[in-house]
């Protein structure tokens, strides 16, 4: 009987599987599938058709479809075994699919509880894994929840993921993210990030806040902050990057931190701090410290709006305005100083002010100037306390450098001496490889040889003139000049004078004479109407024509200004060999040389009868130095 059965179901699946449109049926009370040889079996009772219940194994390779006997709320018996679910909840169904058609599902109340305390729970706007996760929280809205007590007193607030023990535990807010152990777990505040143990747990109330690292932002209260790194912390649009950031001070706000313990005790505000150890002890608001242990040592609450860049500790605790760039740049103190250089201005006073210091070891000696300018390597002012002091290169001083904006300084520079006395003095010799060539200048620049003083003067060319004409004199017995027109200039300019200034003039020409009233001649040297030398009457004789003659003359300057003295000599030579004397009675000339004077040389005949005449046909005038 048993092979006819085990024959016909074999006989109908096969009919089954080539018309798959047409039902198999049993009808039996119940259905039993098993085989001799083996325990194994699959029971199916008929009356279990209506009946809520599960597949379930027994064991001993024995499957069995029983009903489920409700015991109580929470327990359902199968035969002599039990199964505990939660009520209340959703079904699985609901919870993945309330529309869901398949016919192959569980369908338990959603939630699974250990001692009626919640580890599992999960709806289409909630997830919470974890002892108490998300208690208290009634409105499911888009929360994450997983670890012990994570978002346990969050009532009302939703978009938040609390991963981790005690993550968010108090938090009320939205758009929150806690990762870690402790994570944000007094926060109420909303958009916050805190990932790590402790991070952001001190915050409130505070809003859109990122605390990453151990303890990250762990005592910001305030909002905008971001802190990266172990025991990183910042208040109210701070930003801290590093170890032990602002660890120890009483957090200011809007601070810049990036660095181990960098603003560790730092108390202001608006501060930056970047570089192990940045201002880490010090203390004021405004300021800027880049370096190892930069700007440690700004110390007092007034030390506002300095700069510091290098491996420096800075100094002083009454610093305002200063800017220090370099390794150990500046450990004084004082007030708008710029030090620039290793070492630079170590030793300033804090009573030092608007000091430039340039270079390594520079302006060292600076404890209480100010307005004290020093450039290059040690380079020193002269003086430890004077003000509006210059040094460059320990070559260059100045004293008085005290112009400000459009104010021009009224002080002095000088080369190789730290005392000048002039605008411009140099201890030393003065030498110019090259000028410029120019056309016209009216001064230039020469040392006075009594006192060694650079003075201007007027600017000439060794001045020279050079007659181009014929000039003639006849038929007068008035005083006329020899000289007519000509290239150059017989003016001397009145800066032209000084003592040794010499000058000198040749007259070349013919004269000639009656034969019955001969005439004697006078040659005289003038500047402007100053005779300056003359010669007595000179008998030519009669009857001569076209004798040649030469007068040469030069001129010295004794002394200048409009009672100046001058001393003239010369000759007057014939071709008859005649030889006079041009001078001025073997004495000096009293002339004014404060003004411009015109060198002239003049005849005069004592008869202008006819046949009497002198030209000139060649004069020169030139200026000997």
């Amino acid at each position: 009987m048993k092979q006819l059965f085990l024959f016909a179901v074999i006989l109908l699946s096969a009919l089954t599987r080539m018309q798959a449109q047409n039902d198999f049926t049993i009808k039996a009370d119940n259905v039993i599938v098993t085989n001799d040889g083996s325990p194994a079996e699959l029971i199916i009772a008929n009356g279990t058709k209506n009946i809520k219940g599960l597949l379930v194994n027994k064991g001993n390779g024995q499957t069995e479809f029983r009903q489920a006997q409700k015991l109580n709320d929470s327990t359902l018996v199968f035969g002599t075994d039990t199964f505990t679910l939660k009520g209340s909840g959703k079904g699985l169904q609901q919870v993945t699919d309330a529309d869901n058609t398949t016919t192959h599902y569980i369908n338990a109340n959603g939630g699974y509880y250990q001692r009626d305390t919640l580890l599992l729970y999960g709806t289409d706007s909630i997830i919470k894994v974890g002892f108490n996760a998300g208690k208290l929280n009634t409105s499911e809205i888009r929360n994450t929840v997983i670890g012990y007590e994570a978002l346990q007193k969050n009532v009302s607030g939703s978009s938040n993921t609390a991963i981790g023990y005690h993550a968010l535990q108090v938090d009320s807010g939205y758009y929150n993210i806690a990762v870690g152990y402790n994570a944000l777990n007094t926060s109420k505040g909303s958009t916050n990030v805190g990932i790590g143990e402790g991070a952001m747990t001190e915050n409130t109330t505070g809003g859109n806040n990122i605390g990453i690292g151990r303890r990250a932002g762990g005592t910001a209260t305030g909002s905008y902050n971001v802190a990266v790194g172990r025991f990183a912390h910042a208040s109210d649009n701070g930003v801290s990057i590093g170890t032990d950031i602002m660890a120890g001070g009483a957090l200011g706000i809007s601070n810049t931190a990036v660095g181990n313990r960098a603003l560790g005790g730092n108390s202001g505000d608006r501060n930056t701090g970047i570089g192990d150890q940045a201002f880490y002890t010090g203390s004021g608001s405004d300021n800027t410290a880049i370096g190892y242990i930069s700007g440690t040592l700004l110390e007092g609450g007034q030390n506002n709006r300095n700069t510091i860049v290098g491996a420096s500790p800075g100094g002083g605790r009454f610093l305002t305005g200063v800017t220090a760039i370099g390794a150990i740049a500046y450990a004084g103190g004082g007030i708008n100083n710029t030090y620039v250089g290793y070492l630079a201005s170590s030793y300033t006073h804090n009573s030092a002010y608007n000091n430039t210091i340039i270079g390594s070891n520079a302006g060292k000696n600076i404890q209480y100037g100010l307005n004290n300018l020093a450039i290059g390597y040690s380079a020193d002012v002269p003086s430890t306390t004077d003000s509006f002091q210059l040094s460059i290169g320990n070559l260059i001083y100045g004293t008085r450098m005290d112009g400000i904006e459009n104010t021009i300084s009224n002080g002095k520079i000088g080369i190789k001496t730290k005392t000048p006395a002039y605008e411009l003095d140099v201890n030393g010799k003065l030498g110019v490889r090259s000028m410029d060539s120019i056309t016209t200048a009216p001064n230039v620049l020469l040392q006075d040889p009594a006192s060694g003083e650079i003075k201007k003067a007027a600017f000439v060319k060794k001045q020279t003139f050079a007659q181009t004409a014929t000039a003639t004199v006849t038929g007068t017995t008035t005083e006329t000049t020899l000289i007519a027109a000509g290239a150059g200039s017989l003016a001397i300019p009145a800066a032209s004078w000084f003592a040794g200034k010499s000058f000198r003039v040749v007259v070349r020409g013919v004269y000639s004479s009656s034969s019955s009233n001969p005439a004697n001649l006078i040659f005289k040297i003038k500047l402007g109407s100053t005779v300056i030398a003359q010669t007595s009457g000179i008998v030519i004789g009669s009857g001569k024509t076209n004798v040649p003659y030469e007068v040469r003359g030069e001129v010295t300057c004794r002394s200048t200004g409009a009672s100046g003295t001058v001393f003239s000599r010369g000759l007057v030579i014939t071709d008859e060999e005649l030889v006079a004397r041009l001078d001025n009675d073997a004495s000096s000339t009293t002339v004014d040389l404060g003004s411009s004077k015109t060198l002239d040389v003049t005849v005069t005949m004592s008869n202008n009868a006819t046949g009497n005449s002198v030209s000139s046909y060649i004069v020169t005038f030139e200026a000997i130095n």
